[in-house]
């Protein structure tokens, strides 16, 4: 299942651990043809984002440098699709409505996920 579009989807990786960010990227780029960013912190990914030209973002949760729940507070971020990863379900408040998937993350539930959002912003 390949997302081909003229003008590659781009998606922005936010996650403390490389490895994490690197493999999430594989994952994507064996399915998907779009560019991905990556990035370390939730404030490296404010730093330099141009808010219109993200399709997605992933976001870890629980970072040494702050909660990616942070992003929910930015506005200029409303209308961009966000799911969160986390291995620490415990710590995410039952009243927020987010879509998380689970770490270690599946090829399969990634994979379903991300078509849905791609097409979605087709």
């Amino acid at each position: 299942m390949i997302y081909n579009n003229e003008m590659k989807k781009k998606i922005a990786i936010i996650d403390d651990e490389l490895t994490v960010r690197e493999t999430v990227k594989e994952m994507i780029l064996l399915q998907f043809v779009v560019e991905i960013y990556c990035f370390s912190s939730v404030d490296e990914f404010l730093e330099s984002l141009n808010y219109n030209d993200y399709s997605l973002v992933l976001s870890d949760i629980h970072m040494p440098s702050g909660s990616g729940l942070i992003l929910l507070e930015n506005k200029k971020l409303d209308n961009l699709p966000i799911v969160f990863m986390s291995g620490f379900s415990d710590f995410i408040p039952k009243n927020l409505d987010i879509t998380l998937l689970r770490k270690p993350l599946g090829m399969s539930d990634l994979v379903h996920l991300l078509a849905s959002y791609l097409e979605k912003s087709a």
